[in-house]
C-alpha cells in the first residue's frame, strides 16, 4: 500500500482492537516498510496512511499512541535505507528502543501477525507470537509448517486473536 485511499481495515479490526483496549492492552504496531528503501514511497507517503488510519481509529474511539516503522531493506536503493538492518522484521531493533522507553510485561504481550517474520520476531523479541490467517497469513502459516517456524497459536482472523488472549489473560 502506497496511498491512503489504498488503505482499508478488515471488518473486524475496531472490534478487536477495542476489545484489546478495554481488557488493558495498550496496542503497538511495528512495521517493516522495504517501499521507502526500494523508492516505491516515500516517508511522507506512510505519513498519510497513518493519518488516515489514525483518523479512522480516531472516529471509533481508539488511539494509537505508536507506530513504528522499519525503512530497510539491504536490496534498496535509497540511501541510507539500503541496508540489512536489526530494525526490521524478523530484527528486534524497533523492539529494543521500544523497551528501552516503555515498560513491556513480555509474560503479558503479544505480537499479532499475518507473516512468518512476524512469528520470528515474536521469537526473537521473547514473546508469544499469534499468527492471523487473514491478509497474507495463510500462506505463511503453510511455509512455517514447511521450515518449522511455529506461532504459539494461529487464528482465523484479529478479532480471533483478541478473543483468544482475553480468553488466555482473563483464566
Amino acid at each position: 500500500i502506497s496511498k491512503p485511499e489504498d488503505f482499508h481495515l478488515f471488518p473486524f479490526t475496531i472490534a478487536a482492537l477495542k476489545l484489546l483496549t478495554k481488557i488493558g492492552y495498550e496496542i503497538v504496531i511495528i512495521s517493516n516498510q522495504s517501499g521507502i528503501a526500494r523508492g516505491f514511497f516515500t516517508f511522507s507517503d506512510i505519513e498519510k496512511i497513518h493519518k488516515k488510519m489514525q483518523n479512522i481509529f480516531s472516529e471509533n474511539g481508539l488511539t494509537i499512541k505508536h507506530i513504528l516503522i522499519a525503512p530497510y531493506h539491504k536490496e534498496g536503493k535509497i540511501f541510507p535505507y539500503n541496508i540489512d538492518h536489526e530494525d526490521r522484521k524478523p530484527g528486534i531493533g524497533l523492539y529494543k528502543k521500544f523497551s528501552a522507553k516503555h515498560i513491556v510485561n513480555k509474560n503479558k504481550s503479544y505480537v499479532i501477525g499475518d507473516s512468518s517474520k512476524d512469528i520470528m520476531f515474536a521469537k526473537n523479541a521473547g514473546l508469544k507470537s499469534i499468527l492471523v490467517l487473514s491478509g497474507h497469513g495463510k500462506s505463511h502459516f503453510d511455509k512455517a509448517l514447511q521450515t518449522n517456524i511455529f506461532p504459539d497459536f494461529a487464528v482465523n482472523n484479529l478479532l480471533s486473536a483478541a478473543k483468544l488472549i482475553k480468553k488466555l489473560e482473563l483464566k
